[in-house]
């Protein structure tokens, strides 16, 4: 079952990596047109690889930070890098808690309670 998981995890993520490798491509062809057009997507609408996302929103930023086959634009530019921000930390809130969560399991150490509060203090 995990092996049937795994193949079709990779199905999925395919055409995913396709994309962002063709935008790759154009990009370093100077295509910045197409490369555009590749990397939206997987930017703004997410895919099944997070990781390609995440690249595909700073090279986003990146362009119209730049101004590379695009006109220059800092808005459009943060929006893209503030998303990118966002992502990654989300990812890395999911990695901390998974490795606490692994860590109380093993009995590595101890699930950690904030003390309450009493009123007025």
């Amino acid at each position: 079952m995990k092996r049937l998981c795994a193949v079709l995890v990779m199905l999925v993520a395919w055409p995913a990596s396709a994309d962002f490798d063709d935008g790759m491509d154009a990009y370093n062809r100077g295509d910045y047109a197409t490369a555009l057009k590749e990397w939206r997507p997987l930017a703004e609408q997410g895919v099944l690889d997070a990781q390609l996302m995440l690249d595909a929103q700073l090279m986003l930023g990146s362009m119209y930070a730049n101004g590379t086959g695009v006109p220059e634009d800092y808005a459009e530019a943060r929006k893209s890098l503030a998303d990118l921000a966002e992502e990654q930390r989300e990812r890395d809130r999911l990695e901390v808690e998974s490795k606490a969560e692994k860590a109380v399991r093993r009995g590595i150490v101890h699930a950690v309670v904030p003390p309450r509060r009493r009123p007025g203090q």
